[in-house]
């Protein structure tokens, strides 16, 4: 979500989301903001630091299966 202009709408679906604002209350639920704040503050930050240092890889916040996220 980063550095990709993959859209909202096209993450969700291609993580088995029904809808992007069930992806939306996940990602909230797992990260603590929606995912357009995340997106335009990991990119702002990441211009910030691109100067200074490599930036910081983190894994999903999701679990991998679908079974998973019935949890």
């Amino acid at each position: 979500m980063r550095e990709g202009d993959t859209s909202i709408a096209v993450i969700a679906a291609s993580l088995g989301f029904g809808s992007e604002s069930a992806f939306s209350t996940a990602f909230k639920r797992n990260v603590g903001e929606p995912p357009q704040r995340f997106r335009h503050r990991s990119r702002r930050e990441s211009d910030r630091s691109a100067t200074h240092a490599a930036p910081n890889r983190v894994s999903s916040p999701f679990p991998r299966s679908r079974s998973d996220r019935a949890k």
